[in-house]
């Protein structure tokens, strides 16, 4: 995938969706002077106004303006998002332009079908286990071949006292065994979100992985000091057969190079909002493969980024899965249209040019526009 030239826009817009108290999806859509619309998804959660003010900078630099060069003239902490959704924007319209799906603009033979698992922790309002275990039923049965969760909710808010942690972790490890029942032979997966403090995170991993979970995310901060722990933590994990993941917040290769170099985790994480767009992803994950580590797109926002990041995962070598968000909210299925489609627990895609979407007639009910753009 070789650096795309200047995009030349007639038109862009920002649109945002409120989806829940905890969710509202952002997207961008461009629209070429030939009139090809690209989409692109913009969603970080509680920087919705970041975002705005960042998008009304985008007139006077995104005309001649590289990826590279909107990373770096694009405030943080959103720069790198807002960055990534214009490159998604580019890349949609590039391939319509060219009549290939946007996987087939990598200089690299793409999959058509990805593993999926169903990330089903937001929309479960509800945190009992019962509930858990209800909604991990529902996911199943609709196709997706694994469930994940983010059990440890509690554990934050206690702070040091250790007590206090103990009986929160004990709560999350209710919903890890409720939802353990009902999942017969398909894997469980863990995100701790950095929840647990270094002299505690053994005892929680060998917990976990002794209940049955196959996959743990991000027990502990991810910084310098750690990634030696995180081997240790990897070792514990590994003995009981689950695997170790983590890397979701990283940019660029050379963020990614220290933990991988160090074989910190079994599977890493690249989000196309952080890591640095397309081709970075391709290129880490490249890396990663070269030192035996696998690769599992973070995926936790909107349908656009859902579509975006299954052309992106269709490029990747070593590819483990792809995360879904399942059933956070119904309007998932509504605001667009597409003829790719989850089958049997795999997303399958399908050659039509560009990411293969355009806009539902139900798109303008549910979405505000936040910002318009007309280039004359």
């Amino acid at each position: 995938m070789t650096e795309r030239p200047p995009l030349r826009l007639s038109e862009l817009h920002l649109y945002s969706v409120p989806v829940s108290l905890k969710t509202r999806w952002m997207f961008l859509v461009g629209r070429s002077i030939d009139g090809l619309t690209g989409f692109g998804e913009v969603t970080l959660q509680n920087q919705e106004a970041a975002i705005l003010n960042a998008t009304r900078e985008l007139p006077g630099v995104i005309t001649d303006a590289t990826l590279q060069t909107l990373q770096q003239s694009l405030p943080l902490p959103v720069g790198y998002v807002l960055a990534s959704a214009v490159e998604q924007v580019w890349l949609d319209i590039q391939g319509q332009e060219q009549n290939v799906s946007t996987r087939r603009l990598a200089e690299i033979e793409p999959r058509s079908k990805i593993l999926c698992y169903a990330n089903i922790n937001r929309g479960t309002i509800d945190r009992t286990p019962n509930s858990f275990a209800t909604r991990a039923e529902a996911a199943l049965a609709v196709g997706f071949s694994a469930i994940k969760i983010a059990p440890f909710d509690e554990v934050l808010a206690q702070g040091t006292n250790q007590h206090a942690r103990a009986d929160a972790i004990d709560i999350g490890m209710a919903r890890v065994e409720a939802v353990m029942r009902v999942s017969e032979d398909h894997p469980v997966q863990v995100d701790c979100h950095s929840r647990f403090q270094l002299h505690e995170a053994n005892h929680v991993i060998a917990r976990l992985a002794q209940l049955g979970t196959q996959w743990i995310e991000e027990p502990v901060a991810e910084i310098a000091e750690t990634i030696p722990k995180l081997k240790a933590l990897r070792a514990t994990a590994n003995r009981h057969g689950a695997l170790l993941a983590g890397a979701e917040k990283f940019s660029g290769l050379s963020q990614f190079q220290s933990f991988i170099d160090a074989d910190a985790y079994d599977v890493i994480m690249p989000d196309i909002r952080f890591c640095g767009g397309f081709s970075e992803a391709i290129r880490i994950a490249k890396y990663a493969d070269l030192h035996g580590t696998r690769v599992s797109p973070h995926n936790p926002c909107g349908p656009v980024m859902a579509v975006v990041s299954a052309q992106m995962a269709a490029c990747l070598p070593s590819l483990h899965s792809l995360e879904l968000q399942h059933a956070e909210s119904p309007l998932f299925d509504r605001l667009l249209s597409t003829s790719h489609q989850l089958t049997l627990g795999h997303y399958e895609l399908t050659e039509e040019p560009g990411h293969g979407i355009t806009l539902s007639t139900q798109f303008n009910e549910y979405a505000q526009k936040e910002f318009s753009q007309i280039f004359r």
